[in-house]
């Protein structure tokens, strides 16, 4: 419960239906008053000033329910539910002033949703009759500051957790998001992607709001409502990532992780860890170790790499023809009868590469194309092919010529194929 005309702020902890009370003197209701309220933030920790018009004729007992959001798109958006009980007290006589103005006993005092009197309150406990439900338009959001006369009211909240036990939820929170995390940078495909980024979304959105319905120990009351807005945009960031898979614009783990991992939302989370662990409250608190620090984007590799072993006895070769191909591509020569490739050649965008040493064998040719190799696959804007036939090398073969853009001269085409069975 605050006073009137301070500028501490007292924040209640919203809730479905919260409920807060404002208390008129009787000749006040004869028209319409404005009353400012502290109402919690939607979504997120926090609270915002509103100013609320009262309308004329109001009863003892009436409920306001505030509108979410503020007329014409206005700043700010209010927690759902919100409800102001209207107390309506007696005027002693002696309390005669300006019509419409609440003698500063009125001003200065609020009740509690029990609708028991402050102090500086009416010392009668109002004759509760019968509410009556209206809602109320939200004329002003995020004032800077009161105005004489404004009434300041909260509701009691929850007193601040121990030490201990806020560490133990932050601790729930990385063993609870920690592995969906690690999951996502496990991932091998488009659709591993796509799931494993949405888990971890859920895992965001579950621990926060586990954590925003904790009020933290005194000393870490910023930090902690930073931490719980980065965890939301973190999500949100998540569920961007998680489409992105589904587009096969981002196609591993890696490069997935390490878009969250270089976001803005990941370096706010990472600013409020700081924050809890320099916090003198019990040695600092951990949280958000499971987020590793800032990493670029894997670089290519060298034009003509070659994952595998060459035979070193073999003159025979195969010449890549990337050169009208605006992304880089990885060859990949499959034995007949095997699931992995035997050779896997690395050729950059508008480029050619002969690569000798190919052994004996029959070969299905698969092809991949993207960004950001990571050692097993594009992580970026990938696309799997094969061709349509196989090649042979063996007595006599002296080589291959494969043009991955098509011709009118060519004698096999490209397939598609799907991420999850492409070999690796």
């Amino acid at each position: 419960m605050g006073s009137s005309g301070t500028g501490e702020d007292r924040p209640s902890r919203a809730a479905d239906d919260d409920e807060l009370v404002v208390v008129l003197d009787s000749r006040e209701t004869r028209q319409a008053v404005i009353r400012e309220v502290a109402v919690p933030h939607a979504g997120e920790a926090g609270h915002q000033l509103v100013k609320v018009r009262i309308p004329a004729g109001v009863r003892d007992n009436t409920l306001i329910r505030l509108a979410a959001r503020a007329p014409g798109g206005g700043v700010g958006r209010i927690a759902p539910g919100v409800l102001i009980r209207i107390r309506v007290t007696s005027s002693p006589a002696s309390s005669a002033g300006e019509p419409g103005v609440p003698p500063p006993s009125a001003r200065s005092s609020g009740v509690r949703s029990s609708g028991v009197p402050a102090s500086g309150g009416s010392s009668g406990r109002p004759r509760r009759r019968r509410g009556f439900l209206l809602t109320a338009s939200v004329l002003v959001l995020l004032l800077a500051g009161t105005t004489a006369g404004a009434l300041w009211l909260t509701r009691a909240s929850d007193p601040p957790v121990t030490e201990a036990v806020y560490q133990q939820a932050l601790t729930t929170f990385d063993n609870r998001v920690g592995p969906a995390f690690g999951d996502l940078v496990a991932a091998a495909t488009p659709d591993d992607v796509n799931v494993r980024a949405g888990q971890l979304k859920e895992a965001l959105d579950e621990q926060r709001k586990a954590l925003r319905g904790l009020t933290p120990p005194g000393p870490v009351g910023q930090a902690h409502a930073e931490l719980v807005r980065a965890l939301r945009d973190l999500a949100d960031e998540a569920e961007e990532v998680a489409e992105a898979g589904g587009q096969r614009v981002l196609c591993t783990g890696a490069s997935a992780a390490g878009d969250l991992g270089r976001s803005a939302a990941a370096e706010r989370l990472r600013a409020a860890a700081r924050s809890l662990a320099g916090s003198p409250s019990a040695g600092g608190y951990v949280a958000a170790a499971f987020l590793p620090a800032r990493a670029e984007a894997a670089r290519p590799p060298a034009a003509g790499t070659v994952f595998g072993t060459p035979d070193p006895d073999s003159r025979a070769y195969l010449e890549v023809d990337n050169a009208r191909g605006d992304q880089d591509a990885v060859v990949s020569l499959v034995a007949t009868g095997e699931r992995s490739p035997r050779l896997k050649i690395y050729v950059r965008a508008y480029g050619t590469q002969r690569t000798a040493g190919i052994p004996n064998g029959a070969y299905q040719i698969y092809v991949t194309t993207g960004s950001e190799w990571d050692g097993t696959g594009f992580g970026r804007d990938c696309d799997f092919q094969r061709f349509d036939r196989t090649i042979s090398y063996g007595s006599g073969t002296a080589g291959w010529d494969l043009t991955l853009q098509g011709t009118i001269l060519g004698n096999a085409d490209l397939d598609g194929v799907s991420p999850n069975s492409f070999p690796r």
